[in-house]
């Protein structure tokens, strides 16, 4: 699933499922010394960072596909806009936009409206707005631009490239 998604994408840092691989691990190396070290709380807080760090790979495939299945309700990948595409899209929007409503509440709720509630009257010419706030909250969900790539679908002349902000405000509004 997370290699199917890579595969739309190109200029990512690093692949979902070897990163995964990676935090798992790390993961169960720390909770085998955990069970016999004594400076539990160390141990506690490398495997907090490593769950934190599974939370946000595995964001990455989510955002992707949200992102494709946008682009094919916006027209984007030729004329792909049935009703299944509409479904896509609604169940991609529904697992990232809560991720995003912690947040900011207000662009939740413009985008849920719109891509949700409204999905069977979505304008495509809305396409590289939408694209463009779901790329200023990246941070909010502790990704990059480089985390998720430039999608290879994506052939809009008008898109906005992705930038990163100067400064990181936390994983889903935590410092």
């Amino acid at each position: 699933w997370a290699k199917r998604s890579e595969n739309n994408f190109e200029d990512q840092s690093s692949t979902v499922n070897d990163e995964m691989v990676d935090r798992l691990n790390s993961l169960q190396e720390s909770y085998e010394f955990c069970k016999a070290e004594l400076n539990k709380q160390e141990l506690s807080n490398k495997m907090r960072y490593d769950v934190d760090a599974i939370v946000r790979v595995m964001t990455i495939p989510l955002v992707q596909y949200f992102i494709v299945h946008l682009s094919a309700q916006s027209g984007i990948m030729g004329d792909s806009q049935t009703e299944d595409e509409v479904d896509y899209m609604i169940l991609y929007a529904l697992s990232v936009l809560p991720l995003i409503s912690i947040c900011d509440e207000e662009v939740f709720g413009k985008l849920y409206t719109e891509l949700v509630t409204g999905a069977r009257s979505y304008d495509p010419l809305k396409f590289s707005e939408i694209l463009k706030t779901l790329q200023d909250r990246y941070p909010c969900l502790g990704l990059s631009c480089s985390d998720i790539g430039i999608s290879v679908l994506s052939v809009s002349t008008d898109e906005v490239p992705c930038q990163d902000p100067a400064s990181n405000p936390g994983i889903v509004g935590y410092e």
